[in-house]
């Protein structure tokens, strides 16, 4: 899927320049963002929370804590668009790009890999035997914990959905399926 991705976008440079297609993906790759302070730690995100902002919080996670590139996310996308127009012409768009966007959303959740590490402090009492002095002992330690964050499927859906706005308010989102008619052409879908 990827290496079709990366065929539509030979092509596209082709017919337009490389320094064009590549201002295209870097446009689009801008407006993907999401503050840092969004990426709050996974036991803080809440179900009260509305979806785009727990979408923004995996979007945060994986731009400012995985380093990400958002310019890596506009091509997944344009690839799995790609794929989706290739593999499905019996469904309608509103099918095809719930599908879309819940795979690239769960891809990016998984590069994201929203979890952390925290220390929590617990206080163990435990009974003692018959013959101690006292009949109970209090154990005082630290303990590791690892808070992860599993997003639902509507999660992945709007992260998508996120990122095919941007994508068809730059113009991109028609160059798919550009491509896609000349595969047409040429016989090759």
């Amino acid at each position: 899927m990827l290496a079709e991705g990366d065929k539509m976008l030979s092509w596209l440079a082709e017919k337009h320049g490389r320094e064009r297609v590549d201002a295209w993906l870097k446009s689009a790759a801008r407006r993907i963002s999401a503050p840092p302070s969004s990426a709050i730690p996974p036991r803080k995100v809440q179900k009260e929370m509305t979806q785009r902002s727990r979408a923004e919080v995996v979007l945060a996670w994986f731009l400012h804590k995985r380093a990400g590139e958002p310019v890596d996310i506009v091509k997944l996308y344009l690839a799995v668009e790609l794929y989706t127009w290739r593999k499905d012409q019996v469904f309608g768009p509103r099918i095809r790009n719930g599908f879309t966007n819940r795979v690239v959303g769960q891809i990016v959740a998984g590069w994201a890999k929203v979890e952390q590490e925290r220390e929590v402090y617990k206080v163990r009492i435990e009974e003692q035997p018959s013959w101690a002095n006292e009949r109970y002992r209090r154990y005082e330690e630290v303990v590791k914990v690892v808070d992860k964050y599993e997003p639902q499927k509507s999660i992945f859906k709007m992260l998508g959905k996120m990122v095919r706005e941007i994508l068809t308010e730059e113009g991109l989102m028609l160059s798919v399926k550009t491509y896609y008619e000349h595969l047409l052409a040429n016989g090759e879908a």
